[in-house]
């Protein structure tokens, strides 16, 4: 027989064990492309996939998935479409961010980041951004004014 001391210090075990595990976050998979040993992009159908160390997931709103340095954190035109993403979606507890770009527009990012920004280019894709997220809102407004007709 085990006593409650014991059961409560191996519970207490087991949830750290289970907290300090990796989790994984799923929307799926089917090819894979890499930018420059850099960032990685996959399409999308169901499977989970682990990311590397020092890396972070996204997805584009077309639903392919971003695997990106943490140094492009630092970047400010990365910052701005994590807050634009926090606005348009809020913050996702267990799902993954997704970023209200296309996937094209996404890479197109993510290669200028990597080749290094002059001022101009800078300024340009931050003045890209929103108006990519102008037209992505209006486009959802439009969808759902569609979806209230139907009903």
């Amino acid at each position: 027989m085990v006593n409650s001391k014991k059961l409560l210090k191996m519970a207490r075990k087991l949830q750290r064990c289970e907290s300090s595990e990796k989790k994984i976050i799923s929307l799926s998979k089917v090819s894979e492309t890499v930018y420059e040993d850099c960032c990685t992009t996959t399409t999308t159908t169901t499977t989970s996939m682990k990311t590397d160390r020092g890396q972070f997931v996204v997805y584009s709103y077309d639903r392919q998935r971003f695997t990106i340095p943490l140094h492009f954190l630092n970047n400010e035109i990365f910052v701005q479409l994590l807050n634009i993403s926090e606005e348009e979606y809020g913050l996702s507890r267990d799902g993954p961010i997704v970023l209200p770009i296309n996937s094209e527009l996404l890479s197109y990012i993510i290669s200028v980041i990597k080749k290094g920004l002059s001022e101009d280019v800078r300024e340009a894709l931050l003045m890209s951004v929103d108006m990519n997220r102008c037209s992505l809102s209006s486009f959802n407004q439009g969808r759902l004014n569609e979806h209230l007709l139907v009903c």
